[in-house]
């Protein structure tokens, strides 16, 4: 059920978009910095903000706070037997 869901969510994305996705999926707070870094991108530059929007405005994700940094973590709803990290 989890992963129908998780699957279904991500065929609505597209490219990187998609791989950040797969990165929230473990349940845990990544940065800005370390999912650009593994997805080989810059997040300082506006099209990292474009791969995350689509996360964002379908519901998928949100911003947190980690240690002074903006970072991103799915949400809830995306784990329909709970988050499996809650690191």
């Amino acid at each position: 059920m989890v992963l129908l869901l998780q699957e279904q969510s991500k065929k609505q994305l597209k490219g990187k978009s998609r791989l950040i996705y797969e990165i929230l999926t473990d349940g845990r707070v990544h940065t800005r910095a370390s999912i650009a870094e593994r997805i080989g991108h810059d997040h300082t530059l506006a099209s990292y903000k474009n791969m995350i929007s689509p996360l964002k405005s379908l519901g998928f994700a949100e911003y947190v706070a980690m240690n002074g940094e903006r970072a991103l973590r799915m949400l809830d709803s995306e784990f329909v037997y709970g988050r499996p990290s809650q690191s």
